[in-house]
């Protein structure tokens, strides 16, 4: 198999995603993004949120869209956690052409657990302001795309990627 250019990392928030890129950012042969940093950035806000609040979830959605088409255009080596709700059916289809797509497939329970932990630590997350109810919902109607990604990775073998070169190996097998 040729080793991957670009690997995206897919799941719903808490799935382990942004755990998984700190744990492999020591590689430093390739970047390490989050999608979310990366507009953070760009519009010199601190936390989505604040994107949300100024904007509002069409712009932050399109500004997705806008980084991930720029980019898939890069001829850079690298690997990218997106955001929960980044995902379309095109782009599901577009990344497992173009690049690796890997689904982090944790379960919702767990998700939920350790968002909400973190967010008694620090409050960050928009959409927990809108119940489990919500959030349960919200799971089950990305979890059919999050299925479609090229490769799932379950917790169990998340925790055993302490490396790049264990993510490729993991993508090779």
């Amino acid at each position: 198999m040729t080793r991957p250019r670009q690997i995206y990392l897919c799941g719903f928030m808490g799935s382990g995603k942004s755990t998984l890129l700190k744990r492999l950012a020591p590689y430093k042969q390739v970047g390490f993004y989050d999608l979310d940093d990366l507009i953070l950035k760009e519009l010199h806000e601190i936390s989505v949120g604040a994107v949300i609040d100024k904007y509002g979830w069409a712009f932050f959605r399109k500004k997705e869209a806008e980084m991930l088409e720029h980019k898939l255009q890069s001829t850079e080596e690298f690997v990218m956690a997106l955001g929960g709700g980044s995902l379309t059916l095109d782009l599901v289809a577009t990344l497992n052409e173009k690049a690796t797509l890997i689904w982090l497939a944790t379960p919702f329970q767990v998700c939920l657990d350790r968002v909400l932990l973190e967010e008694k630590l620090t409050p960050k997350r928009p959409l927990l302001s809108q119940g489990i109810e919500f959030l349960t919902k919200l799971y089950e109607e990305r979890e059919p795309l999050y299925r479609l990604s090229g490769i799932h990775l379950f917790p169990s073998n998340q925790d055993q990627i302490q490396s790049y070169e264990d993510l490729l190996e993991h993508i090779k097998n």
